[in-house]
């Protein structure tokens, strides 16, 4: 049987075409919080999962976290070296991207989850660094007691309040700053902060 070399342009069509999606974020199948949370240790974990069209996962995909229209919110040089004012984690073959952003301030802005010009979600960007100088202390804590309870600015749990749960989780965190070595699930840290 000879193959008509019309019906072979078309095949060909179709599976370039299908080439084409596949490995590209679709938006409405990508997962991310519009509550981002930020510490100058780098202690609250943001996860994104990139997924196709078909919902499967891209792997090896640089995700963006833009802070560019963040002002007020200032990143530590371990999150953000060359001062272009975005974070970015490449996704792993589960299509996941796991930040821990080193940072402080308040901003009424946002930061654009993104991934090769795919808008994946607009979050609302939160630290427990109120005044923004990469450090939380006393002066933090201060702030927070003026912090109208329902604020996102010292919503730490992202439950919608500004709280004593909050405030907890801020005075857990005093003393910590851009140098802090955070003691992550994932870390041989982690392990020594158990058996302390």
């Amino acid at each position: 049987m000879r193959i008509r070399p019309i019906f072979l342009a078309i095949l060909l069509v179709a599976l370039t075409a299908i080439a084409a999606h596949a490995g590209v974020p679709d938006p409405r199948n990508c997962t991310a919080d519009t509550c981002l949370m930020i510490s100058p240790a780098g202690l609250f974990t943001y996860k994104v999962v990139m997924r196709d069209e078909s919902a499967a996962p891209v792997a090896d995909l640089p995700v963006v976290l833009d802070f560019g229209t963040a002002g007020g919110v200032n990143l530590c040089d371990s999150s953000d070296p060359d001062h272009d004012r975005r974070v970015v984690v490449t996704t792993d073959a589960t299509g996941s991207a796991v930040f821990n952003v080193r940072g402080g301030g308040q901003t009424t802005g946002y930061v654009v989850v993104s991934a090769i010009g795919q808008v994946v979600v607009i979050a609302h960007v939160r630290s427990t660094d109120l005044n923004g100088d990469l450090a939380v202390n006393s002066a933090d804590a201060t702030l927070f007691s003026g912090i109208p309870s329902n604020s996102n600015v010292g919503d730490y749990n992202c439950d919608g309040l500004s709280n004593s749960a909050d405030l907890a989780i801020l005075n857990a965190q005093l003393g910590q700053d851009c140098n802090t070595v955070p003691v992550l699930d994932f870390t041989w840290g982690a392990i020594k902060g158990y058996y302390r």
